[in-house]
C-alpha cells in the first residue's frame, strides 16, 4: 500500500533500525501497521521490497540553491581588476530617498508603489557596478535575487 511504500522509503533513506517489543511476529495489516515498525519493515522485505530500489531523495527548489549562501555563476567571467572605489562610486550615484505619504487609505497601493520604486533603484544601482551589465542576464538576475 502507499503508506508502507512511504514508510519503507523513509526507513531506507534515513537508514533507520527498529526493534520489536514482542517476539518479532506482530500482526501487520492496514489497521495495525503502525504498532510495530520492526515487523512492518520485515514484512516490506518479505513482500519483495528492495533497499537498492529506493532512489535518493530529490532536492526541492529551495534546497537546490547553494546552501552555503554562495551563488554560482553561469558564466566563466573572472573579475580581478575591479577596484572597490568603482563599486562605492556606483553606490553614491543612487538617490535612495523614498517619500511615504501619510495617508492610510491606499496603504497597499502605497506599499506596492514604494516597493516598485526601490526595485528600480536597486536595478539602477547594479547597472553602475563595473562589469555587471556585461554578465549574462541569468547571472544578473541571480545576483539581484541573492542580494
Amino acid at each position: 500500500c502507499e503508506g508502507c511504500k512511504g514508510f519503507f522509503k523513509r526507513t531506507v533513506r534515513k537508514d533507520l533500525t527498529y526493534a520489536c517489543r514482542e517476539e518479532k511476529s506482530c500482526l501487520v495489516d492496514r489497521r495495525q501497521r503502525n504498532r510495530c515498525q520492526y515487523c512492518r519493515y520485515q514484512k516490506c522485505l518479505a513482500m519483495g521490497m528492495k533497499r537498492e530500489a529506493v532512489q535518493e531523495e530529490r532536492q526541492r527548489n529551495k534546497d537546490r540553491e547553494n546552501t552555503s549562501g554562495e551563488v554560482e555563476s553561469t558564466s566563466s567571467y573572472v573579475f580581478n581588476d575591479m577596484p572597490i572605489e568603482r563599486i562605492l562610486e556606483a553606490e553614491r550615484r543612487i538617490d535612495c530617498k523614498i517619500e511615504f505619504p501619510v495617508e492610510f487609505e491606499n496603504s497597499v497601493s502605497n506599499f506596492c508603489q514604494a516597493t516598485n520604486t526601490q526595485l528600480f533603484q536597486i536595478i539602477d544601482w547594479a547597472k553602475h557596478i563595473p562589469y555587471f551589465t556585461s554578465l549574462p542576464v541569468a547571472d544578473q538576475v541571480v545576483l539581484l535575487k541573492a542580494s
